[in-house]
Order: structure tokens, then C-alpha cells, then sequence
């Protein structure tokens, strides 16, 4: 066997741990930043050829005049209020729960942290009206299961509470995509 040698190379062709970084960061950093996309057929992303400091933040604009609803203020429903929020892809964000209190005080939440965002409306009610009009409605209402429970018995109280909310959705947004979070989701969706 050869003996290797075990010292380093030469200072003078060694990179330096900054160096690489540097590199790294260099390689990997996106080079332009784009709004979210809006869920519509109608926007297309702007060709990248187009300056960016020509009216950039208008590339958002359409998901301005959007509304989106979300029914059922617990965990889950407020997590996806907040990303809708932080990505701007809604003008409008409509919530509804049967707790008025804990849903107003969620409302104020948002709203107070949405002060550093661009416009966005937050609307809170324990009536659907608040929901007309809606381009997507997230039904986030149900109850989790309980250690012991079968998975049946929670079909059977999660399909009692979407027969309530489902008739009182399509009655203020007849034409609204409905995007059911609620478990168990392959039932409820079905």
C-alpha cells in the first residue's frame, strides 16, 4: 500500500469556509421573486424577460378580488386563514364558527397582524351570510376524534355537522368550489 499523506493542502489552495458559503448561497438564492400564484385559469405569470421593477407588485392583483371562506375556526381553519393571509392570495377572508367569542377574538388576531400586509378584508360572523359571493369555501368544521372512538362513530357526528353547513353554504355561494378539511376526509368528500 502507498502511504498517503494526511496534511492539508497548501494555504494557498484552500476556500475558505465563508468562500463556500458564499458560493452556496450564490447558487442556490432564486434570482426573482414572483407574488403567489392566484388559483385562477385566467392569470398567467409574467415572462420573465419583463422588468422587474415595472409595476411588480401588480402581478398579484388579480387574487385581490378574491373571497375565500373558511368555515370552522379551530387549529386547522385558523392556520389556513393565517397562509392565506401571509401569501396575500385573497382579498377578502370570510370566517364562520358557532363560537362567537373565540371566533371574534381570532378575527382581531388576524386583523392585527395583517397590518404589515396589503389590503385584506377579515370578516367574522356566526352566520353564513358573511360568506356570499365566495370564490372558495374550506370547511375545516368537525369534531376530532377521542381516544377509543371508532372511526365510524366520527363519520357519524362529522356527516351531521356537514349536513348543517353544507345547505347553508350553497344557499349564499351556489357556485363556489367546496374544499372539505375535516375528518375523516375520504368519507366526507365523497
Amino acid at each position: 500500500m502507498e502511504d498517503q499523506d494526511p496534511s492539508p493542502p497548501p494555504i494557498e489552495n484552500r476556500v475558505s469556509t465563508e468562500d463556500m458559503m458564499k458560493d452556496h448561497f450564490n447558487k442556490t438564492t432564486i434570482k426573482k421573486s414572483r407574488q403567489p400564484i392566484p388559483y385562477s385559469a385566467e392569470y398567467s405569470n409574467p415572462s420573465d424577460d419583463e422588468d422587474e421593477d415595472d409595476n411588480f407588485y401588480n402581478t398579484a392583483e388579480p387574487s385581490r378580488a378574491k373571497k375565500v371562506s373558511i368555515i370552522g375556526c379551530g387549529q386547522v381553519g385558523m392556520a389556513i386563514a393565517y397562509a392565506i393571509l401571509n401569501q396575500e392570495i385573497a382579498g377578502d377572508i370570510s370566517l364562520v364558527d358557532m363560537d362567537g367569542e373565540k371566533l371574534e377574538g381570532e378575527a382581531r388576531d388576524l386583523r392585527q397582524g395583517s397590518a404589515f400586509h396589503r389590503r385584506t378584508t377579515i370578516e367574522a360572523s356566526t352566520h353564513y351570510k358573511v360568506t356570499e359571493n365566495s370564490h372558495l369555501v374550506i370547511v375545516t368544521a368537525g369534531l376530532g376524534r377521542k381516544p377509543g372512538e371508532s372511526r365510524l362513530r366520527l363519520v357519524e357526528k362529522n356527516a351531521n355537522i356537514m349536513k348543517s353547513i353544507i345547505p347553508k353554504v350553497l344557499e349564499y355561494s351556489p357556485d363556489t368550489p367546496i374544499c372539505i378539511v375535516s375528518n375523516p376526509c375520504d368519507i366526507m368528500t365523497a
